[in-house]
């Protein structure tokens, strides 16, 4: 059967979604960490600060959920952040301690860091700027793929910190590829930067460098030690020569990054 809704309606029913599933959720964590703290050994020896600032920050996203679908764009703001930090922790989890029921938090997560940066999305919260208004016909891929790279910004700097031994749970020390993978990292950032304003200097490096690291990635794929290893190397070819691909080839895209005429276009 077809959706006869249009693509504002649809939007307005995942951000509503979005905002009281996860105010719902929220409130249900809420609950069940603080029964843990006195019932629950582990949780029990955790200390003070970090047990104050997990209930803060459960009430916090049970609180601004109610915002969302009242499209309050500070609250919109505040759950982009938590849901990008939410989807790197849920990675690691993931994909390298094999915890799958993390995977479910990364999908979610990603779906709603979706949702909250796509033009029709954004056009609930606040108006949208000019350079939003060209990318709307095309916006579907290009913000999943934006979004997928400023996880990857996130994890690279995560793993960077853990090489220069900046972290305490740093098995393994390289503070030359560290100062590099947080090099690349930064390089991402002013990419990004550059992408959601549309300036075609970012498209091309962007692509440059997509294509870079997915060839560079390709002899990864030879020397992995287990199959999971091996499709998470081919997952990431993919990603990288698919988006470099997109940002050349795709006639929208190309359309949507003319040169810009103003400082918003």
């Amino acid at each position: 059967m077809p959706n006869i809704l249009s693509q504002e309606d649809r939007f307005k029913d995942r951000i509503e979604i979005i905002g009281y599933f996860t105010a719902a959720a929220a409130g249900i964590m809420l609950i069940v960490y603080f029964s843990m703290i006195f019932f629950y050994e582990p949780v029990q020896r955790q200390t003070a600060g970090i047990k104050l600032g997990t209930l803060f920050l459960y009430s916090i996203i049970l609180t601004l959920g109610f915002f969302i679908p009242q499209y309050k764009n500070r609250a919109r703001i505040v759950y982009q952040v938590y849901f990008l930090g939410l989807a790197a922790v849920a990675f690691f989890q993931t994909l390298e301690r094999g915890q799958w029921i993390y995977g479910l938090f990364l999908a979610y997560s990603l779906y709603a860091l979706w949702v909250l940066s796509h033009p029709v999305g954004l056009r609930f919260f606040r108006p949208l700027r000019p350079c939003e208004e060209r990318i709307l016909k095309s916006a579907n891929w290009f913000v999943f793929y934006r979004v997928m790279l400023t996880l990857f910004m996130l994890v690279s700097a995560w793993k960077a910190l853990n090489r220069l031994g900046l972290s305490e749970t740093s098995l393994e020390n390289d503070p030359a590829q560290g100062v590099l993978v947080l090099f690349l990292s930064g390089l991402i950032f002013l990419l990004l930067w550059g992408l959601k304003r549309l300036h075609n200097w970012a498209r091309w490096s962007t692509a440059l460098l997509s294509f870079g690291l997915g060839i560079f990635a390709i002899p990864d794929t030879v020397g992995a030690q287990s199959y999971l290893d091996y499709w998470k190397v081919l997952a990431k070819v993919f990603y990288f020569l698919s988006l470099s691909g997109y940002l050349l080839f795709s006639p929208l895209i190309r359309a949507s990054f003319k040169k810009s005429q103003g400082p918003d276009s």
